[in-house]
């Protein structure tokens, strides 16, 4: 730039001043110049010689001599001495020359000189990162004649310019590669190519994705590569070069992105290299470059699977048997790959390297997997940090490990040393032993740098150190009987008769005919044999058949009886001591484990999330599909013919891509071999987990990831395509202790992260929703003694949704209107017992929960009312608010029925002591019936349904009316059955509402609503003439009350003592210190949600009632 140095004795800047030497200067000679590049002369004199001689920028220091020919011929001097001797020694014919910089010759490497911007290389020689918003460099080597390549492997996907460019080519801040003349580039972030000028070309590429470029320059055409397929020629017509003055190989990266340049090759061939090969500095980065792979995007897919099928296509490119050939190649395919990466590992699992101090089996492999998770450290954010690997990397390495935990080793003896028990028979997987289990605590203590920073349960990895240190647990191993925390009635090992589901013989064929062919006929995993699954495993674990289990119990002849269903920890557990330094040295299988819960939930769980999207994705663009070729074949007008037409087009082409991505997550994610080995993974750990949770000091050391991995494995199981097993023995026959861990531990004061708790209340909440897991709930000893305490405790301000779902599933069937769909058939009679249960006993906990839920139903009745003012106020209503409102006006629903059940089975809470409970319920009724039935709320119900296509049965005013009429019958019922009790009226305490209109018009709708298609049958006639008596009972009843208020009112005003707050009791109740009054009534329902005077906001020590001491 001109501001970069001074003007030099008076002479102007820029290439002027080179020119205006009288020595051998002519016009044509400065005309030539000038037409070249017209910028130069606005150009600093520094600049301008970097220009001409071709220098990287800013590599001349500021002049403040005077320009003369001495100083022009000492800088050629100078360039030229440097480039003399560094060339290699390749004559004119082989059309390159590469300069020496230091690595010896011949090497080809990144021009530190030529770098713009902040780019680093980051592992020398090629692995190239910019830390700048834009960088570029060149390679040490140029081309003028022949055909030359160079590749580069993509480490990020973001904006990268690939290609050549002559030395005359500037690089700049915003300028790079295929930003001048002779600079040719692709970039396929933008799917760009670029040549001063950007045009369309080539595909979009992904992480792993390999770049070729070549150059032609006896045809004079660039064109590049994208994994091994031409692009095209991009440019025809480049500018011939002579000898020594070519196309460099050059990049230009945008900040935070970086690339492996393959400019070399390099080999790893034999055994014997094994050594050199580990001493090499490369040794990690190439580890982890045989371990890499590319994730496929759209194009690949549509490469790899040209053609597509799904139930009831009828497209062009829909060939069934075509795609089942085409998915059973690709499985092989991936066997193949899976196979190479565990012959790799287990040849560095082998390896003792010749180190002075003696190394043990497994170190150099432990190494690189400890090195590998600090360089990921902070993958899990949102803006993952600068160095994070590939993800491919990590997801191979938990293939290669849970294959080995899961199938065995498969190498005979050579990895004995791996084993944590010692076992005669054949080599069967550590996932899959049966009999006694151990695992060294101790990993949860080490101050290594990648575990301090991993979240535990109890909190910070320093936190928990300053609260619990470790005394001698450090140097413990636990170990204890598996399955010694199931019940005995419903235990499931690998050494009982009835064998766990991973252990089974089992059908999936027949399992996925029963299922609904729309979610599971794609059947590319059928023909996939389990190449892997050890013969020995499925001799040793074939006792039980899955088929039988899916009707018969399983036995339980071969269990001992005890009491209760957890075994005394004494008699199943125990710690011992270390056996040597040596043995905790040595790579063992539960350290295995232990990587393979982190490698999970570090590259595992976002992949089958995404996996989750497409598979929900493609069962609603189906579905969207067929609708729309049923209108039309309906023969709609021409106009909506044509837009019928366009989205179909669009729906079918979304289809087929999500067909693609869902085989391709079945082929690479749901192999059989891989299920098999999650489920028994879950087994065990979800019995650690239990196991540790009876040593506090323990369990707060336990990284959080253990517990998330678990859960997301679990469901992703459960959620499987295919599916593993039937949902029917999915969880009795192995993972019943799953139930155990999240009913005792999703309120468990020892763990720190509500968002832990809230992931394991969910689990609850979602599988109570499914029959044949309630009867797991209702069968599991832990689940019926806590469950429904757990549930009420944790119905807060944070929990309160699952818990109501929750609820709502157990107290299913129970409720006015709820006999329809047969909810009664499905409900849980043993958990509604054991809740009334719980509430009659324990008033302490009932009393706050039923408070909580008094406000809760409130406010969300108040949100759904001013949502609904607000959508009335707009003109044009966003589909957000729609949602809004049906979500807000389910949970409404949902804690009404919720409400309803507490009711009908604890009304002594409504009708006897204090009318506090039975007055507020009464003005929350009157609340929802004023806004149902306001003009406003009764539109919303119309423009819902006609929005959003939903039927009547999924929005109508009935699903909030209902519970009030179960409600008020409930209580009306039960005051029958207090005639010799003193008890709280119901019709008295409605009629004290004053609001005669708003009783009226609501009770009456709830008679007028139209029933009939809420139930099945008339049964529901006899309970609205029970609910027209109560209304006749209630409107004698306020009429005269108004007449009685009418003859009293001058007593009534001229009343001092009257509470000033509902006007109707004696203020008979003093506070302290502040000596304000009101009745006790009004003082006690304050009390329940705050601790402070209603009058002067001042703290209340004491409520002091007339007439006590």
């Amino acid at each position: 730039m001109a501001e970069d140095s001074p003007r030099i004795s008076g002479l102007s800047s820029g290439l002027a001043v080179i020119l205006s030497d009288n020595d051998h200067r002519g016009s044509s000679s400065k005309s030539r110049c000038f037409s070249y590049c017209d910028e130069f002369r606005h150009q600093s004199v520094e600049r301008t010689l970097e220009y001409v001689f071709g220098l990287p920028n800013k590599s001349i220091d500021p002049v403040t001599s005077p320009i003369d020919t001495d100083l022009i011929r000492s800088i050629i001097k100078n360039r030229f001495s440097e480039l003399a001797y560094p060339i290699a020694p390749y004559g004119e014919g082989d059309g390159i020359c590469i300069v020496d910089n230091g690595l010896g010759p011949n090497v080809v490497c990144i021009e530190k000189v030529s770098i713009c911007g902040d780019m680093r290389i980051v592992k020398p020689p090629l692995i190239m990162e910019s830390f700048s918003m834009f960088s570029s460099s060149r390679a040490n080597a140029c081309v003028w004649s022949g055909k030359w390549m160079y590749e580069v492997i993509l480490e990020t996907s973001g904006i990268q310019q690939l290609g050549w460019a002559t030395l005359a080519c500037p690089f700049t801040d915003h300028e790079g590669v295929g930003d001048a003349d002779d600079s040719y580039a692709f970039d396929g972030r933008r799917v760009r190519k670029w040549n001063k000028e950007a045009e369309r070309y080539g595909q979009s590429w992904v992480v792993g994705d390999v770049i070729g470029c070549c150059i032609d320059l006896d045809r004079n055409e660039i064109s590049f590569y994208r994994n091994g397929i031409s692009l095209g020629v991009a440019f025809s017509g480049i500018r011939k070069m002579g000898p020594g003055i070519g196309y460099h190989p050059a990049i230009s990266l945008s900040q935070g992105s970086y690339s492996y340049l393959a400019l070399a090759c390099h080999i790893f061939r034999r055994e014997e290299l094994m050594v050199l090969w580990w001493k090499s500095v490369d040794f990690e980065f190439l580890f982890e470059g045989f371990l890499s792979r590319k994730n496929p995007n759209k194009q690949d897919l549509e490469y790899m699977m040209p053609s597509v099928w799904w139930p009831g296509s009828r497209e062009d490119v829909s060939y069934e048997s075509s795609m089942d050939l085409t998915t059973t190649a690709l499985s092989e395919a991936i066997n193949e790959i899976e196979e190479k990466h565990r012959d790799l590992c287990r040849l560095v699992i082998q390896f003792i390297p010749p180190t002075t101090s003696p190394q043990l089996p497994g170190s150099v492999f432990r190494t690189f997997l400890q090195n590998l998770l600090l360089k990921n450290r902070g993958a899990d954010r949102s803006a993952s940090p600068s160095g994070v690997l590939s993800n491919s990397i990590v997801v191979s390495l938990y293939a290669v490990i849970l294959h080995f935990l899961s199938e065995g080793f498969g190498i005979g003896s050579v990895c004995d040393w791996l084993r944590s028990s010692e076992t005669d028979g054949p080599d069967i997987g550590f996932l899959h032993r049966g009999g006694q289990r151990s695992f060294p605590v101790y990993l949860f203590f080490k101050d290594e740098s990648h575990q301090t920073v991993t979240a535990r349960l109890g909190g910070s990895y320093n936190h928990i150190l300053k609260l619990h240190p470790p005394c001698d647990q450090e140097v413990e191993v636990i170990r204890w009987e598996e399955g010694c925390m199931d019940d005995n009635e419903t235990r499931v090992t690998h050494s009982t008769r009835q064998k766990p589901c991973c252990c089974s013989s089992y059908d999936a064929e027949c399992m996925r005919s029963s299922k609904d062919p729309m979610k599971y006929a794609i059947r590319s995993s059928r023909g996939i044999p389990m190449h892997d699954r050890s013969a020995h495993v499925a001799t040793e674990c074939t006792a039980g058949n899955l088929n039988d289990e899916i009707t018969d119990k399983p036995s339980s002849s071969e269990q001992s009886d005890t009491e209760f269903g957890y075994c005394p920890m004494q008699q199943q557990m125990r710690i011992v001591q270390r056996e040597t330094n040596t043995s905790s040295a040595t790579l063992r299988e539960e350290e295995l484990l232990d990587f393979l819960l982190l490698f999970y939930h570090m590259g595992l769980a976002p992949d089958f999330k995404q996996a989750s999207h497409y598979m929900s994705h493609q069962s609603q663009l189906i579905a969207l599909l067929e609708e729309t070729d049923k209108q039309i074949r309906e023969r709609a007008c021409r106009e909506q013919l044509k837009r019928l037409k366009e989205a179909r087009s669009t729906y079918r082409d979304e289809v087929i891509d999500c067909v693609r991505h869902c085989a391709w997550n079945r082929i690479s994610l749901f192999s059989r071999w891989k299920q098999r080995g999650m489920y028994a993974m879950c087994m065990w750990t979800v019995q650690l987990l239990l196991v540790l949770s009876k040593m506090d000091s323990v369990f707060v050391y336990i990284p959080e990831f253990y517990v998330e991995t678990l859960v997301d494995c679990f469901h992703v199981l459960r959620k499987g395509d295919p599916p593993f097993v039937p949902s029917t023995i999915f969880l009795k026959q192995g993972l019943a202790s799953f139930v155990t861990f999240v009913v005792n531990h999703f309120n468990d004061p020892r763990i720190s992260s509500a968002d832990l708790k809230d992931l394991l209340l969910q689990s609850i909440s979602v599988l109570v929703q499914y029959k044949e897991y309630l009867v797991t709930f209702e069968s599991n000893e832990a689940a019926t003694k806590k469950l429904p305490k757990s549930l009420l405790l944790a119905f807060d301000n944070r929990s309160w949704i699952p818990v109501t779902n929750i609820l709502l599933r157990l107290c299913k069937g129970s409720g006015f209107g709820s006999s329809k769909h047969g909810e009664s058939s499905s409900s849980s009679i043993i958990f509604q017992a054991l809740l009334r249960e719980a509430c009659v006993t324990d008033e302490g906990l009932f009393s706050p929960f039923l408070n909580r839920l008094f406000n809760t139903l409130s406010w969300t009745m108040t949100e759904f009312s001013v949502s609904i003012r607000e959508m009335q106020e707009k003109y044009q209503v966003l589909d957000s608010q729609q949602r809004k409102c049906n979500v807000i006006f389910d949970l409404s629903c949902n804690l009404a029925r919720v409400l309803e059940f507490f009711t009908r089975e604890i009304p002594q809470a409504f009708l006897l002591g204090t009318d506090t409970n039975l007055r507020r319920l009464t003005e929350l009724i009157l609340f929802i019936l004023n806004h149902v039935t306001s003009a406003a709320d009764a539109e919303f119900f119309d423009l819902s349904l006609r929005r959003n296509g939903q039927s009547l049965e999924k929005v109508n005013r009935g699903m909030i009316l209902a519970p009030l009429v179960g409600i008020i019958l409930n209580l009306w019922d039960a005051s029958a059955e207090l005639k010799n009790k003193e008890y709280n009226d119901v019709v008295g305490i409605f009629a004290s509402m004053e609001c005669l209109n708003t009783v009226n018009c609501g009770l009456r709708l709830l008679l007028d609503y139209n029933w009939a298609g809420s139930f099945r049958g008339d049964g529901y006639v006899a309970k609205l003439e029970r609910l027209e008596n109560f209304l006749s009972l209630l409107l004698y009843r306020m009429e005269s009350s108004a007449f009685d208020n009418s003859a009293f009112s001058d007593q009534t005003d001229a009343n001092d003592s009257m509470c000033c707050i509902c006007y109707e009791r004696e203020a008979d109740t003093c506070f302290k210190p502040c000596s304000h009054r009101s009745c006790y009534g009004c003082i006690s329902r304050h009390l329940l949600n705050c601790q402070r005077c209603f009058f002067c906001n001042a703290p209340l020590e004491d409520v002091m009632r007339a007439g006590t001491n």
